[in-house]
């Protein structure tokens, strides 16, 4: 905006002296009064030169403000997955974060059925010795299950001593009407009432997932609901393996409750944590690697399940509690490494906060100036 008939040297010298004094103290940088009834096209020079100044202090100051300094010293996105090496130490601890934690909630959800009969509506039977009082035939009226057996609709009923568990499919009429009427009875009411404890944390999801996601937008604090969530997580199943008197209702109120708050705040911290123009790389990979994690943490849940004789309870359920303990680590570092991730409206890496843009610099000169 330098007038073309010589005012660029007119001006030099004035607006040397200007912006010497801009740079020395940036909080009165565009305190310039009006042009000078002598050399008009000197003032729009220094006016120029001061909102320039203005600018790259702007820039300066919005690197304290940025969640993870690692990533400023990239270069922007050039839009490739090479980027994905640009990407900072808070979006991999995010991302690991995520794997452990949907790592505790995904495979538990897979297993939960046969795990909540087992731990409540269909238990095996404690003792060795229970048996049929004749294990050759059926149970009848007249061939029920022996003193050591325990009694009741939860509880496994006694086989004959030619017929294993894993030979009947309750389904078939050869073994729903037959010898195991009463095996059979019994499952099928222990996978209904299983089925009604598993649709809590899904339908407390649906109806909380939104109002979480609403606290978080206006309130902050995205890495200490993480954290929260995991530590939620790990009561859970501390409840569901060691506390197994407790209505399996509760344990699955927390894990509806803690499935929610971790969405609601992950997802939303994805853009906080890497270049503005990235952030579609970033959800894809941090996606993929989520996937890549939940295909293989239940290959580990399968294997402590067989090392254990077949039961969930307890190991498979310290395993579970495993992953959360680790997901509150990984939350913990999050609030160390990121605590910007707490505030209201964190800023975004490689764009400057809203108070120091380039629009707002020209606005502010214009006004100052009295520029139409």
């Amino acid at each position: 905006r330098v007038d073309d008939h010589g005012a660029e040297d007119a001006g030099s010298a004035g607006s040397g002296t200007m912006n010497a004094s801009l740079l020395d103290n940036e909080a009165e940088a565009g305190f310039v009064n009006g042009p000078g009834p002598s050399d008009s096209a000197a003032a729009v020079t220094t006016t120029e030169l001061g909102r320039e100044s203005e600018g790259e202090a702007a820039r300066t100051r919005s690197v304290s403000y940025v969640a993870d300094p690692d990533a400023l010293d990239t270069p922007a996105s050039e839009g490739g997955c090479a980027d994905v090496a640009k990407f900072g130490k808070s979006f991999w601890l995010l991302t690991f974060c995520c794997v452990v934690v949907y790592g505790d909630v995904i495979p538990f959800n897979n297993v939960a059925s046969s795990l909540l009969m087992e731990r409540n509506y269909f238990k095996p039977q404690y003792h060795d010795s229970c048996a049929l009082e004749n294990p050759k035939q059926c149970q009848s009226n007249a061939n029920k299950p022996n003193s050591h057996c325990e009694t009741g609709d939860i509880w496994i009923p006694p086989l004959p001593y030619n017929i294993s568990e894993d030979d009947i499919v309750c389904t078939d009429d050869k073994w729903k009407k037959g010898c195991t009427k009463d095996y059979c009875d019994g499952e099928v009411a222990a996978e209904s009432s299983a089925a009604f404890i598993m649709s809590i944390p899904y339908f407390m999801s649906a109806c909380l997932s939104p109002i979480l996601g609403g606290t978080v937008d206006k309130v902050g604090g995205r890495a200490i609901v993480c954290m929260l969530s995991a530590s939620i997580l790990v009561l859970v199943h501390f409840i569901l393996g060691y506390m197994t008197e407790i209505n399996p209702a509760i344990p699955m109120v927390g894990q509806g409750l803690a499935y929610s708050m971790f969405a609601s705040a992950l997802w939303p911290s994805v853009p906080y944590t890497v270049n503005k123009d990235s952030v579609g790389l970033a959800y894809g990979v941090i996606t993929a690697v989520q996937n890549a994690g939940l295909a293989g943490l239940p290959l580990v849940v399968s294997a402590v399940y067989s090392d254990s004789d077949e039961l969930y309870i307890p190991y498979v359920e310290v395993l579970f509690i495993a992953f959360g303990a680790v997901g509150v680590l990984s939350a913990i570092g999050l609030n160390i490494l990121a605590p910007e991730l707490n505030l209201k409206h964190p800023p975004k890496i490689g764009e400057e906060p809203a108070e120091f843009n380039e629009a707002s610099i020209n606005a502010k000169y214009d006004q100052l100036n009295g520029e139409e």
